[in-house]
């Protein structure tokens, strides 16, 4: 009977305890969710402050810099920070954050400073990184390797040179990752160049070699920093592309090729100096839009029978029509414009008469020499009728 009275008494002393834990869960509840907003909207000097246990942490809520370093981190920490207002900076240390997770983070917290690494290659990388060194990385996942570029926030150049990647992907990588310079290796006939290059020359010294055709060029479509380009003694009649992506080129040497249409360099606002000599070009009518010309090399153009383009020209100080119908009408209708303008008309070379003498010509030659140098003699004609270079 004892026994008996004693199972009542425990049933209804455990049914006590139960309703007493229930109203005090929900009644601290409703306080948190009250004292939360309270937080939040106090005024800084009259807030209450609580300790949170997060991560096996005692976490008060007035902490401005939370270190996570040794503590595995997850999507606990989104809800977590929301108690957290005053948070200005959570730091990782060296453990790897799940692309997704950091990513919906940073999206949530625009303000809070998140500091992380970010393995790529095998490599870790802090996320205040500048520049990427990748290059011959086998690239698994490009979508991944996208999501992880754009975890860090200050990067600005990636130089994937002989990648696995082809240069389509490549370029596909630069439209998942914009604001960041992604640049690689391309090859063009028996020539290669860096997309991130300003100069380019074939230099042909010697002739024994298979001459480039306009499909071999289409890769300069990814080289839109170029300034300066020589494709000189080809076998190019397409120049659609140059036209299309180069728009930067100040410098351009095209002679001895098979090019009959030059409408395509319209575009090329910033042109100063132009070699189109040897070609089977007929009408040079585009000229006239080009107002920073200063150099024209148009020899051997025999076709050519309208050269009132080249009166146009407010910039233009040297002009050589070896081998064309220009004749004493021509010369002195270009000197009307430009007075001081050297027009070289007679002689037996596209080049004779110290055209490849003068100083631009030298400073050019130190551009092609050095791919990222610009000398100040292609800049000092910039902004004529308006034109900016961006």
């Amino acid at each position: 009977m004892i026994i008996k009275k004693n199972s009542h008494l425990l049933f209804f002393l455990s049914i006590g305890i139960f309703i007493s834990i229930l109203v005090m869960s929900l009644v601290s509840s409703a306080y948190y969710s009250f004292n939360k907003r309270e937080i939040e909207e106090a005024p800084s000097e009259e807030r209450v402050y609580f300790i949170y246990k997060m991560y096996d942490q005692q976490i008060s809520s007035k902490i401005e810099e939370w270190d996570l370093a040794d503590t595995k981190v997850d999507d606990n920490l989104i809800n977590y920070l929301k108690s957290l207002p005053n948070v200005k900076k959570v730091l990782f240390g060296d453990q790897e954050i799940d692309v997704e997770l950091l990513k919906e983070l940073k999206e949530t917290y625009p303000n809070i400073d998140f500091e992380y690494k970010v393995i790529i290659n095998n490599t870790q990388y802090d996320s205040s990184v500048e520049k990427l060194d990748l290059q011959k990385m086998k690239v698994t996942d490009l979508k991944l390797l996208a999501n992880k570029l754009k975890l860090l926030p200050n990067l600005k150049y990636v130089d994937l040179s002989n990648c696995s990647l082809s240069n389509e992907e490549l370029a596909y990588l630069r439209e998942l990752v914009p604001g960041v310079e992604i640049h690689w290796i391309i090859h063009m006939g028996k020539w290669s160049l860096k997309t991130d290059v300003t100069s380019f020359s074939v230099l042909i010294y010697h002739f024994d070699y298979e001459r480039l055709k306009s499909d071999d060029i289409k890769v300069l479509k990814y080289c839109t920093h170029l300034q300066a380009l020589d494709l000189g003694h080809q076998a190019i009649t397409d120049i659609s592309v140059i036209g299309k992506y180069l728009t930067k080129l100040r410098i351009l040497i095209l002679a001895d090729n098979k090019i009959s249409d030059i409408s395509p360099l319209a575009s090329l606002k910033h042109l100063h100096y132009i070699e189109l000599f040897m070609n089977n070009i007929e009408d040079i009518s585009i000229l006239k839009q080009l107002p920073e010309l200063v150099d024209v090399n148009l020899c051997y153009l025999w076709k050519i029978t309208d050269f009132s383009p080249l009166y146009e020209l407010p910039l233009v100080e040297r002009v050589w029509l070896v081998g064309t119908k220009a004749n004493n009408t021509v010369i002195n209708n270009i000197k009307l414009n430009s007075p001081n303008v050297k027009v070289v008309n007679t002689g037996s070379g596209s080049t004779n008469s110290g055209w490849r003498t003068h100083e631009r010509y030298w400073e050019m030659i130190k551009m092609y020499r050095n791919p990222y140098y610009l000398s100040s003699s292609f800049t000092k004609y910039d902004g004529v009728k308006g034109y900016s270079l961006n």
